[in-house]
């Protein structure tokens, strides 16, 4: 994570490829005037202790970084993926409805995006998300389906669960 800035992705790139380590996968954004994300990368070990430090003198760029290593770990692909769309007017509350109704199925957030934006009409702040979930195999569509629609009547917005 850093102040945003044109030459923040190539540093760590270069840093990544000048210790022969691969990118595997990401999710970097701009966000409130910082570039932060996560990366996923695979590295050879004996590179690893080398590239750790060159990582870490980064943060003397006003870089900060978190370095976490687990060997030997994949990750499966997720089952029963989803998207749920949510869009109604702007309010407290209404990603804390979502997630606590998630939590309670036992569903996974694989990935989430919000913003808030200008209604056509009306000018007011919308709050709009996808939220990329990973349903287990035991859920019972149907009942979870009403549970999003109960919250939607409730908040006063639109909650869609599609297929991706």
């Amino acid at each position: 994570m850093a102040a945003d800035k044109p030459g923040l992705l190539e540093q760590v790139a270069s840093l990544v490829a000048d210790h022969g380590a691969s990118w595997e996968e990401s999710r970097l954004a701009t966000l409130g005037g910082q570039f932060t994300g996560i990366v996923h990368i695979s590295v050879p070990e004996k590179a690893l202790t080398k590239l750790q430090t060159a990582l870490q003198a980064l943060e003397h760029d006003a870089f900060k970084i978190t370095l976490q290593s687990e060997p030997g770990v994949a990750n499966a692909p997720p089952a029963n993926e989803r998207m749920i769309n949510v869009i109604g007017n702007d309010r407290p509350g209404i990603l804390h409805e979502l997630s606590r109704t998630l939590a309670r199925y036992n569903i996974n957030v694989e990935e989430l995006n919000s913003e808030l934006r200008s209604a056509p009409m009306s000018g007011q702040n919308l709050f709009a998300a996808e939220v990329k979930v990973s349903l287990p195999d035991q859920i019972d569509d149907d009942r979870f389906a009403q549970e999003l629609d109960d919250i939607a009547d409730e908040l006063d917005v639109d909650i869609k669960l599609g297929q991706l």
